[in-house]
This record gives C-alpha cells, structure tokens and sequence, in this order.
C-alpha cells in the first residue's frame, strides 16, 4: 500500500507533467483550492493532503482533451479521464490519472473506468450576464451531471441501494440509461457546449462547469485571469494574484493556521513499478 509521501509524488509528478503539456498547448492552469492554500502556507502540499486541484477554462480544457485523444490518451504514464476519454467513469470532475497505480475499491470495482491515482481539473466558462441565461445555464449543468451518473446509478442498483424505479423518474435518466453511449457524449458536449455560449465576459464571474463547487460556484474573473507564479515543491506555478482574498472566501480569515491533521485513507492506493 502507498504511504503519504508516495501518494504526494505521484500527485506532484503529474501536476508538473500537466503544467508542461499546458505550456506546450498555450493554456492557462492555476492550482485550486487545498492545492493553493498549499503554495502559500506550506511551499508545496499541505502535509496530510493526498490531491491535487487546478482549474482552467473550458476552451483550453477541450484543447487539453483533443491533445490526450491525439495521443492515444496515454501520455507519459498518464491519462485524461472523463464522460468522453473514460465513458463509465461518473465523475463530473475530469481527472488526469497516473496509469501506473490504482485506488482500491470505491467504484473501479464495479465499473470499467480508469482507477489511478488523479489530479482534479475544475473547468469554468464565463456567466451569463442576464438572470434568464444564468438559469438554463445552471439547469442544463443539473442535466449534464444526471448524464454523467448513468454508471453509478448502475453500481448502485446492482448493490441494491436503489431501485430501477427511483433512477427512471426523470426523462433524462431514462435517455441517459437506455441511449448508446455515444450518443449520452454528444448531448454532454452540446449542454456544455451551450453553458459556454451563453457566457458573456461582461459579467464579469466564471460559471463553474464541474461538479464539488460550493462555495464560489461563480467565482470573480479575476481570480483565474490575473495570476502570479508561486513555488510549489520544486518549481513555481499559476495561483490567483489576490489568493488572500480567495483562500478567505474558501477556509477563512486565519487559513494560514493549519487545522489538525485530517488522514485520508491512503490504505485504499497502490503505486506500481
């Protein structure tokens, strides 16, 4: 089983991996949330964290996704994992994953999707700038992540926590369940597709497009378009040039004061040669 510092190398491996392909691709990536907050009080991870979080528009995002297709989606050890790349995978989130190692159990088991460890990819568009847009904008996001939950829904009624009737309630479970695959796609890319157009960059916020959002689900432009590098580990990377304000709206006024050390259950990995 893999230990703290294993699961954190790993995560530092592909993050710098990332920011390499990013550069090479002409995209903007910034470290997110815990990964952010670990830049700035800790120079690298916070010591009991085991992920890393970044976040990026959706136009480089769709760059990003074209680039691992083209590749074959292996890249150095590492592939892209969403609805598209990786089609049982439930997860709203995209995931970059490191090939060689997986997490035990949680829904690998019940589903043919990648298992690696993974870095969290947040994927934001711009705000629709009228209360009209905003609402389909956030609806047809509620439809994207029911889309997305096709094979979990499957897991779960196969363990019995959920029954066939609850899952077909709504027409969009029944489409989501009964169409081919590729067809559940094309109709996630469209809704996203159209998330993205209803943005306007005179509203000045970004939508967020991924699902685990909660406290800035549309964040300031700012915090994502005006960025300064910082040290993270062993080299520097985009984080938010006012981060003081934005680790504040996310932990609060004393984020620089380490809470007690929360274990995840790293048992759950394994790291391979």
């Amino acid at each position: 089983m893999a230990t703290y510092e294993e699961v954190q190398a790993v995560g530092y491996y592909i993050l710098g991996n990332l920011e390499d392909i990013c550069n090479e691709l002409g995209i903007k990536m910034v470290l997110q949330s815990g990964t952010c907050l670990g830049a700035v009080r800790h120079n690298g991870f916070i010591p009991w964290d085991d992920d890393i979080d970044v976040m990026m528009t959706y136009r480089d995002y769709k760059k990003l996704r074209k680039y691992f297709v083209k590749k074959g989606n292996k890249i150095n050890d590492l592939s892209l994992s969403d609805f598209a790349t990786d089609p049982q995978t439930p997860y709203c989130l995209p995931k970059i994953r490191y090939n060689k190692s997986r997490i035990i159990g949680v829904l690998s088991d019940e589903l043919e999707m990648l298992s690696g460890i993974g870095l969290d990819i947040f994927i934001y568009s711009y705000k629709s700038n009228n209360p009209k847009g905003f609402e389909i904008q956030k609806k047809l996001f509620g439809l994207t992540q029911m889309l997305h939950e096709k094979y979990l829904h499957r897991k779960y009624i196969r363990k019995g926590i959920l029954s066939e009737n609850v899952i077909y309630n709504y027409p969009i479970n029944v489409f989501a369940n009964k169409a081919p695959d590729w067809v559940r796609i094309l109709t996630i890319k469209l809704f996203q597709n159209i998330i993205a157009f209803l943005g306007s960059k005179k509203s000045k916020k970004y939508f967020a497009m991924t699902s685990y959002i909660t406290v800035q689900p549309t964040p300031d432009c700012s915090i994502f378009d005006e960025t300064i590098r910082h040290r993270f580990g062993e080299r520097e990377f985009n984080i938010p040039k006012d981060y003081d304000r934005y680790l504040r709206t996310n932990y609060g006024d004393d984020y620089m004061t380490p809470i007690a050390a929360q274990h995840l259950n790293i048992e759950q990995m394994e790291i391979f040669d």
